[in-house]
């Protein structure tokens, strides 16, 4: 049986002391494409922005208006409490949500 293959995008703040966790994310998608962006890089232009749009999944705080062009992103994990910037008509229509 073949094993899909996904493009993960993250800008999660991973500090100096939250090593061991940017490892296990690392480690446990070995078998996929994982680009990897610093918190402020939330996809609004360049690379990040060009990484979120070949995604499958992101994880972190991707920009909400970006998401509206994503036309692969199959899994969107917020990592953070307040998801007001997400909870638009627009967005919610685009994922299915509604």
């Amino acid at each position: 049986m073949d094993k899909q293959t996904y493009k993960i995008w993250c800008n999660n703040s991973f500090n100096a002391d939250e090593k061991v966790e940017r490892e296990l994310l690392i480690n446990g998608t070995e078998d996929h494409e994982i680009y990897l962006f610093k918190p402020g890089e939330n996809d609004t232009s360049g690379e990040s922005k060009r990484a979120l749009h070949q995604s499958d999944i992101a994880f972190g705080t991707p920009d909400a208006n970006t998401l509206l062009s994503c036309e692969n992103l199959k899994w969107i994990h917020i990592n953070s409490a307040g998801y007001s910037d997400y909870d638009r008509e627009d967005l919610r229509k685009k994922l299915g949500c509604n």
